[in-house]
């Protein structure tokens, strides 16, 4: 595993207990919550992948993290793999904050969760679009182009379940990260290689 996804995990995994073990103040102070991006918050765009809110969602978090992001960060390298989840980190974050404006479902704070296991799935999917994923116990096989499909069905049906205003953040980084160039790739290889 890369150092790069070793702090990753470390970052994730202690602002997450920090977070569950301080009364909600760090939670407050990191969460994607557009009023108050609005009122000059910016770093709030950036921050909000860091926390889980549960023990249970903090250790799921930083097993995806070793699983997905690892072979990338091999494949790419830390930096180009940092270049390619900040921006669309932040740019779901924008639109989040976008549709805010019109919707007060939107503007809940948001912390951690499906958005970034997405980002990295959709990217593994995309990298390695041949390669097979075996989910523990073996009773399917899924191959990373299909990975892709099932990460923006599974999102698309969590947004219609929970109602989609309340799933901004998840919608569009599934759907910039099924667009935004992958490190090393030309915007000729990129259409040619996007999943949907």
């Amino acid at each position: 595993m890369s150092k790069s996804v070793v702090a990753w995990i470390a970052i994730t995994a202690l602002a997450s207990l920090i977070a569950q073990l301080d009364g909600g103040h760090l939670a407050h102070w990191t969460a994607l919550a557009p009023s108050r991006v609005w009122h000059g918050e910016l770093w709030r765009l950036a921050t909000w992948p860091l926390i889980e809110r549960t023990l249970y969602s903090t250790t799921l978090g930083c097993l995806i993290l070793a699983r997905y992001a690892s072979p990338l960060a091999a494949r790419w390298g830390g930096v180009a793999l940092a270049r390619f989840v900040a921006p669309i980190v932040v740019l779901a974050a924008i639109a989040t904050c976008l549709v805010a404006l019109v919707s007060h479902h939107a503007n809940e704070p948001r912390l951690g969760g499906w958005a970034i296991t997405a980002i990295l799935m959709i990217a593994w999917g995309r990298q390695f679009p041949d390669w097979t994923l075996v989910p523990t116990g073996g009773l399917f096989r899924l191959r990373g182009a299909s990975l892709v499909l099932g990460v923006v069905g599974f999102t698309i049906v969590l947004a219609l379940l929970a109602g989609p205003l309340s799933y901004v953040p998840e919608l569009a980084a599934c759907a910039i990260a099924i667009w935004w160039p992958l490190p090393g790739q030309s915007s000729e290889s990129r259409s040619e290689s996007a999943p949907l």
